[in-house]
């Protein structure tokens, strides 16, 4: 059985996911602003990062005699601009991150950095890389990996501004090539919502002002509860009717 053509279990579960969010919520996918290495070619601690926004980057790891590690050779990184790419006050439904490779790549220890930050890719901050999400050791055996990101994530980075990712991925000096140009570029697909219009006179919430919500109205008369005092005077009466009456209809998108 040709295994390779069998997707892992977290990238069937990603694309259900994908397609249940995509029912709910608008969405807009992402490119990076930047990207590049991390690598100094020593094998064991790679820390000057290149930008590099070439067609591809690869990733390698090795082993090195001298020092008795076998670790990073290489990491990729990018970043996203987040807050300057949804409107305002959404909310942050779901989100995931997928790249892909020329070929299936085969890796049995990918590690993987997700922040949400104010800062640019530099030398200093990935070396030291904090992260809101770290993914130690996953595997995988395929040409594309989409993997859920935590929807705090995104929310802080509407804030912050930007999402970075940096990913260790090899198997040895063959290593793993990510494809980093056109749509196959590694990108984020967001999922939110916008905040509904305000609709006072419906009391149902079902965004329709009918005669349920003025029965609603009716049910509260001379009373004094938040929730029909539409006017804040203290009592439901007729001031409360005519704020039904003055939305009735189809409450605006």
């Amino acid at each position: 059985m040709n295994t390779s053509s069998i997707p892992h279990p977290l990238v069937l579960i990603a694309c259900f996911f994908v397609f249940f969010s995509q029912a709910q919520a608008d969405q807009i996918t992402l490119y990076p602003v930047q990207s590049g290495l991390v690598s100094d070619n020593s094998c064991c601690s790679p820390y000057i990062y290149s930008n590099n926004d070439g067609p591809s980057l690869k990733v390698t790891d090795c082993f090195n005699s001298t020092y008795g590690c076998h670790f990073r050779k290489d990491y990729a990184a990018w970043r996203w601009d987040v807050s300057g790419s949804l409107p305002q006050d959404v909310h942050i439904q779901s989100a995931l991150l997928r790249w892909e490779h020329p070929d299936d790549c085969f890796s049995s220890w990918t590690d993987i950095w997700i922040d949400a930050t104010s800062n640019s890719l530099t030398s200093n901050y990935l070396s030291g890389m904090p992260a809101d999400q770290i993914i130690i050791d996953y595997q995988y055996w395929s040409s594309m990996v989409t993997m859920s990101v935590d929807a705090s994530i995104i929310t802080d980075a509407l804030t912050e501004g930007f999402v970075s990712v940096k990913i260790g991925n090899g198997e040895g000096a063959d290593g793993c090539t990510f494809i980093n140009e056109g749509a196959s570029a590694p990108r984020l697909i967001i999922f939110y919502q916008e905040p509904e219009t305000p609709c006072p006179g419906d009391l149902s919430g079902d965004r329709i002002v009918d005669g349920t919500d003025i029965s609603m109205i009716l049910g509260y008369w001379g009373q004094d509860d938040p929730a029909y005092d539409l006017d804040g005077n203290g009592l439901i009466d007729g001031a409360d009717l005519s704020v039904v009456l003055g939305w009735w209809g189809v409450c605006p998108e």
